[in-house]
């Protein structure tokens, strides 16, 4: 920078380099995966990928406010999305000292986890049954004990999620009930795990009639407990 003083009457100018340093608070932002899939996110033009239960932190940003973009979602072991993608968008107004931004899930979204303990693979499976929100995924959950992650979804009173039965002679299905099968307490990172031990229409499980027959399913991954936040 180059300061320039002149006299009254324009005369004896006299200029100065470096005279003036003007100087930008500078911030470090944590940012913090509180959700229970990788979240990509991208600040300033650098992405970066936080697993779940993990942070990240980017130093010395300049200036008084910047925005910040981040989305997730559920993958399949194909890594196409299950379910809908979540996604945060902000401005913040920096602190010039250290902040701390948490990625949470909004309480009227879940997670879903599903364990099959029946003899017949699941798929495929919708969520939001019946309603003008229903999402048909084409996934299998196998009948292996496993608990097998999927996705999010949004939740409603009475939702309804639904199964069939794969290989069924009477193309049977399996659903769950909210309110009645499983209970959400509509929280911040909020998730469910549901189970199917239904082996005939007599057992667990409400049975009935399947209309979806034949696609190729694409497969799910099982959860670890490292991919849980709650179960860190």
């Amino acid at each position: 920078m180059v300061l320039t003083v002149k006299n009254d009457r324009g005369t004896d100018t006299e200029a100065k380099e470096d005279y003036v340093t003007i100087l930008y608070p500078r911030t470090d932002i944590t940012f913090h995966n509180n959700v229970f899939t990788d979240v990509e996110l991208t600040l300033k033009g650098d992405t970066r990928t936080i697993e779940p239960g993990d942070s990240v932190t980017f130093f010395d940003f300049e200036g008084f406010e910047i925005t910040y973009f981040a989305e997730t979602s559920g993958k399949t072991a194909e890594n196409q999305i299950v379910g809908q993608a979540v996604y945060w968008v902000e401005k913040l107004v920096l602190n010039a000292g250290e902040m701390n931004v948490d990625l949470d899930l909004s309480q009227d979204l879940f997670y879903l986890f599903i364990t099959n303990n029946g003899i017949h693979d699941l798929a495929p499976l919708y969520v939001n049954y019946g309603t003008l929100e229903q999402t048909v995924d084409k996934v299998v959950m196998r009948a292996d004990g496993k608990r097998y992650r999927t996705g999010y979804y949004r939740i409603n009173p009475g939702t309804i999620i639904r199964a069939n039965w794969l290989g069924s002679i009477d193309n049977d299905f399996t659903i769950w009930v909210h309110g009645k099968d499983f209970s959400l307490p509509y929280t911040k990172n909020q998730s469910v795990n549901l189970y199917n031990t239904a082996r005939k229409k007599s057992e667990t499980g409400q049975a009935g009639k399947s209309d979806i027959t034949g696609p190729e399913y694409l497969e799910l991954l099982p959860a670890t407990t490292d991919q849980s936040p709650s179960e860190r």
